[in-house]
């Protein structure tokens, strides 16, 4: 593989036009997009040299690096990163959004070898042309920066919540709100995370986001939790940082009124602006646990099957999950099917 080539070149990041793939060429088939986890995938089949294709927009978060991972079997397929810029007619398509962007990156990919590269923090076109015809698949993804991340939440929340302190803080929370259920068994984890709105004279305004984790068979698996809005009072002192006491959001109709009741102004106003749940309905929170847990636990989460576990039994079940719909939705549905049964021993 050829190394990625920087092209330095100063450009104005613009506003983000959504999600989309250009498609062009005559044999095979060759697409491009962002997938759920907003990666780009790329892939080829019998794909022809000169086809094509442009999506947008790739984000690079302070403290990231983007990595492309190529499982190409045959062939050399050209990778650009053109910084993303907002087209003069809002109706326009992607290759307007481009229209005279000059890339900051490239790099021809063959073979199975990753490749870091080095962007700046911003939102970018990624532009993929076959080189030579060409079989496989390539990601390109971001890792990274999720310390960085935590660090500026708490100071664009104004207070003391940042860095060590808000680690700190979160596992204090973990421990308190979360108990390990299945200790006897598995090994046992509790994780807690939170979006931090404001942060004024030791009380921490928040998203808040819980999860319980065991491992069974070197596999994680998600078996209790919760999310809501909280206030996390806390003591900051030479010693350190304390947990004092999260205060958890009414339920049901009182909700909204206890967020008015109970916020600050400052808290409220980043509250009123503030999505928990990304477009598919899942928790934003839940995809930086679920890292956090496999960098912890040392083994990979699974994320389609769940665990139920009776210890008066001392018994487990693997239920294979079958959704349908969207969680937001009254469309939503799914039905479970046991997959696997077996026998726990205490440790």
């Amino acid at each position: 593989m050829k190394a990625a080539k920087m092209i330095k070149h100063t450009v104005i990041l613009l506003a983000l036009m959504g999600l989309m793939a250009v498609l062009a060429g005559c044999g095979g088939t060759f697409g491009v997009v962002i997938n759920e986890d907003l990666n780009v995938e790329i892939t080829a089949e019998d794909a022809d040299e000169d086809m094509s294709g442009t999506v947008g927009a790739f984000t690079v978060e302070k403290g990231q690096t983007a990595v492309i991972e190529p499982a190409l079997e045959e062939g050399t397929i050209k990778v650009e990163f053109i910084p993303f810029q907002e087209a003069d007619d809002e109706d326009a398509d992607i290759e307007e959004a481009v229209q005279g962007g000059e890339p900051v990156m490239e790099a021809e990919i063959t073979g199975k070898d990753p490749l870091p590269c080095e962007l700046a923090p911003g939102d970018y076109t990624v532009n993929a042309t076959v080189i030579e015809k060409a079989n496989g698949t390539v990601l390109i993804r971001t890792e990274g920066g999720q310390e960085e991340k935590e660090k500026e939440s708490g100071k664009a929340a104004g207070g003391l919540l940042e860095g060590d302190n808000l680690k700190e803080l979160m596992e204090q929370v973990a421990d308190s709100e979360i108990s390990k259920s299945y200790e006897e068994y598995l090994t046992d984890e509790t994780f807690a995370n939170a979006e931090v709105f404001s942060d004024e004279d030791g009380k921490a305004y928040v998203y808040l986001n819980t999860e319980e984790f065991v491992v069974l068979n070197d596999k994680a698996y998600s078996v209790a939790g919760g999310s809501g809005e909280a206030i996390i009072d806390y003591t900051l002192s030479d010693e350190g940082i304390k947990l004092d006491k999260v205060e958890w959001s009414a339920d049901g109709g009182n909700h909204d009124q206890w967020i008015q009741d109970n916020f600050s102004e400052k808290a409220l106003k980043e509250w009123k602006s503030y999505e928990a749940n990304d477009e598919n309905g899942y928790l934003k929170l839940d995809t930086k646990m679920i890292a956090k847990a496999e960098e912890e636990l040392g083994v990979p989460v699974e994320r389609e099957n769940q665990l139920q576990i009776d210890t008066d039994k001392g018994t487990y079940e693997i239920l294979k999950i079958k959704e349908s719909g969207s969680p937001e939705n009254d469309d939503y549905t799914f039905e479970t099917e046991t997959i696997e049964k077996g026998e726990l021993e205490k440790k």
